[in-house]
């Protein structure tokens, strides 16, 4: 976390420097307190029922007093919006369908790689046994892929419009995502790099063209409301995403443990093997040597099959993102 300190500075440093001082536009109305705090609220509730529900169970009572609260409360904050005078979310920008789906498309594809990227890293330190400075190495091809991306895309964007280099992003993710699902079990860094490879590199074309749809659907008037709003979608989409994603995951983990026949002799250390792979191998250090074995090798393969079953709902996620583009979004005249 550490490392993010000096590159948040160099940030603010050049942009005092670099970026242009504008007197902003006077505002009556203030600052919208109470729809930010009812946001935070219905976020907040909505993700602790999501990532509750696998341990508790979906039924318990205060996993759905909490998602009905949430829901109560999101739904309070949109009437609010559409009341207020200067409103937190500016909800008549969703009437303009080339600006909703461009910000739904981006928080669905965040929401899809925040989860995926909160599995990923617990795969490569618990199941392939890497440390977490080898796993921030392993992963940096992923950010020289984007990098790659993201330089191509204003050519890919002059050459084959906005709409196509937007599926094309999509497409590239979505056979990431897929080919991460079927290269986990009994896999290697090597058979899982090509699949981070296609995500790296369809991130970094869709993220600016993405920006661009947005930027593009909107009068210049609204065009700081409509960055703040897409902004705003992918953070929460960021947040939900691991929320959903890592819940599959231990929902996932925990039916194949449970399923499993030695399940009844782990005895009391039954709630330390389902908190996660780390906790059963704190079991497993606990049992006689055989049965320790067999609980390792079982924690192994559920986290495998959750991840399958992540993975493969985040490529899910991408493809309807891309039916999405290429029936709802219009195409742009060649530039």
């Amino acid at each position: 976390f550490l490392i993010n300190v000096p590159v948040a500075v160099i940030t603010v440093v050049l942009g005092v420097l670099v970026l242009p001082h504008r007197r902003p536009r006077k505002v009556t109305g203030g600052v919208d307190y109470v729809g930010a705090v009812v946001s935070t609220a219905a976020l907040a509730l909505i993700c602790w029922s999501v990532i509750s529900a696998p341990g508790l169970g979906v039924t318990n009572p205060l996993v759905v007093a909490a998602m009905l609260s949430g829901l109560v409360l999101l739904g309070v904050f949109l009437y609010w919006e559409s009341r207020v005078a200067v409103p937190l979310l500016r909800l008549s920008l969703f009437k303009i369908r080339t600006f909703t789906v461009a910000v739904s498309v981006a928080g669905l594809v965040t929401a899809a790689g925040a989860g995926a990227l909160f599995v990923l890293t617990q795969y490569l330190q618990f199941i392939l046994g890497l440390t977490p400075m080898q796993t921030g190495i392993r992963v940096l091809p992923v950010a020289v892929a984007m990098l790659i991306g993201a330089v191509s895309a204003p050519h890919f964007i002059h050459y084959l419009q906005l709409k196509r280099t937007v599926l094309i992003g999509l497409v590239c993710i979505g056979l990431g995502y897929a080919w991460m699902a079927t290269t986990t079990d009994g896999g290697t860094f090597v058979r899982l790099l090509p699949g981070l490879l296609l995500f790296g590199i369809g991130a970094g074309l869709l993220v600016p063209a993405a920006t661009q749809a947005v930027m593009d659907a909107l009068p210049a008037d609204a065009a700081g409301a409509g960055s703040a709003t897409n902004t705003a979608l992918m953070q929460v989409g960021s947040a939900l995403g691991v929320a959903v994603i890592g819940s599959l995951l231990a929902a996932r983990y925990r039916a194949v443990l449970t399923s499993s026949p030695i399940w009844g002799q782990l005895g009391d250390l039954q709630s330390t093997a389902l908190d996660s792979v780390a906790g059963a191998a704190r079991a497993a250090k606990q049992l006689a040597a055989d049965l320790g074995h067999q609980l390792t090798e079982l924690a192994d393969q559920a986290f495998v099959s959750g991840m399958e079953v992540s993975m493969l709902v985040c490529a899910i996620s991408v493809g309807l993102s891309a039916i999405a583009v290429f029936f709802l979004y219009p195409s742009d005249r060649r530039r």
